[in-house]
């Protein structure tokens, strides 16, 4: 009995992996929101490195973009925003309440746009190896909330 059960699992598990995966590819062209594409960190040669992130823009034009720090990080130099196509730099303030950091853009960033984020100068409570992860979510151009477009994993090393 026993060893029928062990070939009917050997059965099963060359079945399920000849089923095709869905490609994220193939997924990523069906959003419809904005969504983070890319997250890393950057080392500068100080010890103030750059975390940087990459956002799709769907959905509708945004008109603000929130970011949660982890603990026990800073910034020491500021956020840069840009058109990840073009280069230019996209006008924006930025305001801070406790961790959040929120950026509002003086014109709504039209869907389509990759924007391009740099948190430029992250200061460390320690030198330690980590994985830091930053909530990032935002609102579109009518909205009175802020949606979720998902985490920045950036990994660092001692």
């Amino acid at each position: 009995m026993m060893k029928k059960l062990i070939y009917f699992a050997a059965l099963l598990s060359a079945l399920a992996s000849c089923i095709p995966a869905a490609g994220a590819e193939e997924l990523a062209g069906d959003i419809k929101t904005p969504h983070l594409i890319h997250s890393s960190g950057h080392p500068t040669g100080a010890l103030t490195p750059v975390h940087h992130f990459e956002l799709q823009i769907a959905g509708g034009a945004l008109s603000q973009l929130s970011i949660e720090f982890p603990e026990g990080l800073s910034l020491r130099e500021g956020i840069a925003v840009a058109d990840d196509r073009s280069g230019q730099t996209i006008d924006a303030t930025v305001s801070v309440t406790g961790r959040k950091h929120t950026i509002s853009f003086s014109r709504p960033v039209p869907s389509g746009t990759v924007l391009s984020i740099s948190l430029n100068g992250i200061k460390t409570s320690d030198y330690l190896g980590r994985t830091w992860l930053y909530p990032i979510s935002g609102r579109l151009v009518g909205m009175r909330a802020d949606i979720p477009f998902g985490t920045g994993r950036i990994q660092t090393y001692n």
